[in-house]
Formats: C-alpha cells, sequence, structure tokens
C-alpha cells in the first residue's frame, strides 16, 4: 500500500517550555511508583534522585520562549516542500548538522557529556561492585 504521507521532525533542542519544577517533581514520583520491585532495587532510589537535580538544574538554562519551535512546526507542516529536519534553538541546526559528521564514537562522547545523567551516577546495583 503506498501512501503520500511525508513526516518531518522538529528538534527541540534545549527548550524549557511550561515544564516546571513541580511539573518534574510530579512526574518523577509518578515513574518511581510504577516501577516493579526488580527494577527499583537495581537502580535506587538515591539514582533516580541524582538525575533528577541534574535534570532540573539544567532547565534552569533553558529559555522558556517556544516560539521557535511553533515557528518550525508551521513551516514542517505548511511548507509544499518540507525539509526531512527543522532544528530549533541556537546553534542547533549546525549541531545536528556537525553530530552527523562526525564519527559514531565522538558524537556519543559529546551526546554523553550532555546528558541529564550526572556522570559520577551509578546505579545501586553497579555501586556494590
Amino acid at each position: 500500500m503506498h501512501t503520500s504521507a511525508k513526516v518531518a521532525v522538529t528538534y527541540m533542542c534545549f527548550f524549557a517550555g511550561n515544564t516546571s519544577e513541580s511539573t518534574l517533581r510530579v512526574r518523577k514520583e509518578e515513574i518511581w511508583d510504577n516501577l516493579d520491585e526488580q527494577t527499583k532495587k537495581t537502580y535506587g532510589r538515591v539514582y533516580l534522585d541524582e538525575i533528577y537535580n541534574n535534570l532540573v538544574e539544567q532547565f534552569k538554562t533553558f529559555p522558556d520562549d517556544l516560539t521557535p519551535v511553533v515557528r518550525a512546526m508551521r513551516s514542517g507542516l505548511l511548507s509544499k516542500r518540507p525539509r526531512e529536519r527543522y532544528p530549533c534553538g541556537a546553534g542547533a541546526d549546525v549541531f545536528t548538522y556537525v553530530i552527523g559528521l562526525l564519527p559514531v564514537s565522538w558524537s556519543d562522547m559529546i551526546l554523553s557529556a550532555m546528558s541529564s545523567i550526572p556522570k559520577t551516577s551509578k546505579p545501586a546495583e553497579l555501586k556494590k561492585e
């Protein structure tokens, strides 16, 4: 079956939008409450709290204005010839271009450095070793 559907991806790089600390806290508690006991034991509450605290700190540096995201979505939806990607934010277009050119090991290293998981944080099971 052949369809004429087209897909465009909008990359929201580093935008906070209407995400507040209380929203993140509620979501963190929902995630923890929905985990099975084995997963809770494997990762531990401390690991989740470390990721949450790092994410809250990162969100403080992100802009709240979602106008570039809305513009990119509007362009993607209304364009006669939409692009494949619509990176949003300062430097996002250069970033997505450069990441695609780098060797995978370098890309992984850069992306892991930008991760919301702190470098010193480890799941509970790995701390036992």
